[in-house]
């Protein structure tokens, strides 16, 4: 059995400080991006760690990045083979920032919601408050729902009420 461990293939450990081993909690996305002049998809992995975004492709580390809002993307790289990848990847942050932005929106406009979090990464469970009439409030969101949406991609929006039965799917995009 091999047990020689290199800190840099796991990001989220950190080497031993005074006898502890520090596991940092990352906020990690996955999606796939179309990297420049091919047609496969590739899995893109984003680690964001104290301010830096932390990029792998295909399970290999390309790069770090970090928030630059005088740059034009909205991000800046040092690491050249991150760099022509870069537009995509914010793309999709983008998109993920917009996504819980909207959930917290929808949240903070309708107070009858009680809980609003992400099941995955296509879906949104909405509950609300036993008191609300359901059925007059599953219309009023498909009525108004696309005045918050902001982002492209498809979302799931389920609607339940809280101690009850009913749910209804709501989809968006």
């Amino acid at each position: 059995m091999n047990f020689n461990v290199r800190f840099s293939d796991y990001p989220t450990i950190k080497p031993l400080v005074a006898g502890k081993c520090l596991i940092d909690v990352m906020n990690s996305y996955h999606f796939n991006i179309y990297p420049v002049d091919t047609s496969q998809a590739q899995v893109c992995i984003v680690h964001f760690d104290r301010g830096i975004y932390h990029v792998y492709v295909e399970g290999n580390e390309v790069g770090m990045m970090v928030r630059d809002k005088s740059e034009f993307l909205g991000f800046a790289t040092m690491d050249e083979p991150l760099k022509p990848l870069i537009e995509e990847i914010s793309g999709h942050l983008n998109e993920r920032n917009l996504r819980e932005k909207f959930a917290m929106d929808i949240r903070s406009r309708w107070n009858v919601i009680i809980e609003a979090r992400f099941l995955n990464e296509e879906t949104l469970m909405v509950y609300i408050s036993p008191e609300t009439d359901f059925d007059e409030f599953a219309n009023c969101v498909r009525d108004t729902v696309y005045d918050y949406v902001e982002f492209d991609e498809h979302l799931n929006l389920i609607l339940a009420h809280m101690n009850g039965e009913e749910v209804v799917d709501i989809q968006i995009n």
